[in-house]
């Protein structure tokens, strides 16, 4: 069973919206580090969250899901306690590009069946490589290429994929989110929509 992963240069957080909360499986987790940021409070309000990984863990291998759902492990050459986009202080972390990656078990709550949303800050070093940002193998894929975004999904063995214009800039948090609607794929950078295609199935 495929698990998804990230393995972009730097991000802040990884929000995966992708079923009802009521369909999560529970899985146990110590506490995962609270704060009263307004950031973190409007996102897991957030309907229909399933999973979301501030990447602000202060120690161990553990990222933490904040929905306590799906917690994942830190591998690979990374950076704890970097500087976030957001104006509460909490901290990013950073990934070297090539061996560091979060592992996050395969749940029910991140099979979407029909809809998905993905959402990743991230502030790539570079705009030379291509940078995984999240990927489940047969399901869905969110990969920096270039200065393009590159969304991508299955459906029943059939992949399909959108890319965007050039729009990443290297050195800076970009907001990025991906959604399906079961119609049609959407990318947005920084709340403005850059690219859609029609995808049924």
């Amino acid at each position: 069973m495929s698990h998804p992963r990230w393995t972009g240069i730097a991000a802040l957080c990884a929000t995966v919206a992708l079923a009802p909360a009521s369909a999560r499986a529970a899985t146990a987790q110590p506490a995962c580090p609270t704060s009263s940021s307004a950031y973190r409070t409007a996102v897991t309000s957030t309907p229909g969250l399933a999973a979301y990984w501030r990447l602000d863990d202060t120690s161990g291998s553990r990222a933490c899901d904040q929905r306590s759902s799906s917690p994942g492990t830190y591998l690979g050459n990374y950076s704890r306690g970097q500087a976030g986009s957001t104006v509460d202080g909490d901290k990013a972390l950073a990934l070297n590009g090539s061996t560091a990656y979060v592992n996050v078990p395969s749940t029910s709550a991140l099979n979407p069946k029909s809809a998905l949303s993905v959402e990743v800050e991230a502030a790539p070093k570079s705009t030379t490589p291509s940078q995984t940002l999240v990927r489940k193998d047969g399901q869905y894929l969110l990969r920096l290429t270039g200065k393009s975004i590159a969304f991508r999904i299955w459906n029943g063995g059939t992949q399909t994929e959108l890319t965007t214009p050039a729009v990443v800039t290297a050195g800076g948090y970009q907001r990025i989110v991906a959604a399906y609607d079961g119609a049609t794929m959407r990318v947005y950078r920084n709340g403005a929509q850059i690219a859609s295609r029609a995808a049924t199935g």
